[in-house]
């Protein structure tokens, strides 16, 4: 077992959300607003990706941000107005700044450019709550060829702050060396389940029919919660996951088993703009069931965003990171 604890970056697709005062908007061609997209991570610097619903007379990607201008500010303190960077390998521009944010910071951004609204966004930037523990054991049923990961980890919330909080985890199996040496194609991924055990902090948990039938890689369970009832307090969370046929060939050589399976744990804390967004994302797929009224939203009609007078999403997020390696028990497998 091998513990690591790290800030992770994660690239996101998603639209991007707020905290003071969130919104749901209409993206509106004919009144064309800019767009922010980040990330904030503790004790990294911002680099932010600006653009726009549609460019104004004929003005192009590169203009837009050539002509725009973004500041910062910390805690209601100005710091700086972040500069401008080109990465000529995937062509595109983006906006940097020199601070580096720290956990806790209360940020607040705002992008100028003539002929759109000033666009502005408030968020905050999440502490790193680290994992305790993280205890896996491997199962494999012979009988009934089912082969299942009992996992269970431990946190200790902070205390007197609202924190918000999301896990996956992505399992790799790992094959002999005598596979891997003759460049036999190995694929690590194999579809599985998580399933939780009953927990009174999961407040969304898809049981629709829709989210019931879906593609593998939508099953699982809504994996974010906040605080509400374990402020303060140490807590574990238990689940397992469920593999199929995690061998490899059927050909000559017969099947080969893996020698062993890696677990890798992300647990986020994240902010309140993050946490809004995965519920909101929950739900405009119609995977989600709950009461959105809980924490303040409506139905989604459209692309949810914490950017006022604009569009795009802005959240923190601090990852910590834990990897589990276990033999795989191959003197149980039936052949």
């Amino acid at each position: 077992m091998k513990s690591r604890l790290y800030l992770v970056c994660l690239v996101c697709v998603l639209a991007f959300s707020a905290c003071w005062k969130d919104v749901w908007v209409n993206i509106d061609i004919e009144n064309p607003v800019l767009e922010i997209n980040t990330m904030l991570v503790p004790d990294s610097v911002i680099k932010l990706r600006l653009d726009a619903t549609s460019y104004l007379n004929g003005m192009s990607f590169r203009e837009l941000n050539q002509q725009s201008d973004v500041r910062l500010w910390v805690n209601d303190e100005f710091k700086e107005s972040l500069r401008l960077e080109h990465d000529a390998d995937w062509g595109y521009f983006y906006f940097i700044s020199d601070y580096h944010l720290r956990e806790t910071d209360r940020v607040r951004l705002e992008a100028r450019c003539k002929g759109y609204p000033d666009a502005w966004v408030e968020t905050e930037v999440p502490s790193l709550v680290p994992i305790d523990t993280f205890i896996t054991v491997l199962h494999n049923d012979t009988v009934n060829g089912r082969i299942w990961a009992s996992c269970e980890f431990r946190f200790t919330d902070v205390p007197a702050e609202k924190n918000y909080y999301t896990f996956d985890v992505f399992p790799e199996f790992i094959y002999p060396d005598s596979i891997t040496e003759d460049n036999y194609p190995i694929y690590n991924y194999y579809p599985y389940h998580l399933y939780l055990t009953n927990d009174p902090i999961f407040k969304y948990i898809p049981t629709t029919i829709e989210y019931l039938l879906g593609e593998d890689e939508e099953k699982g369970t809504a994996l974010f919660f906040d605080d509400s009832v374990i402020d303060g307090k140490t807590y574990s969370i238990r689940f397992s996951l469920d593999f199929t046929y995690p061998y490899w060939g059927e050909g000559y050589y017969g099947r080969e088993y893996p020698d062993s399976l890696k677990l890798l744990l992300n647990f986020g804390s994240e902010s309140l703009s993050g946490y809004y967004s995965s519920i909101s994302h929950w739900a405009s797929t119609g995977l989600l069931e709950g009461n959105l009224a809980d924490v303040g939203l409506a139905d989604p009609v459209s692309a949810y965003s914490n950017v006022h007078q604009g569009t795009g999403f802005v959240w923190g997020l601090a990852v910590a990171v834990w990897e589990n390696t276990l033999p795989f028990p191959k003197d149980s497998i039936s052949k």
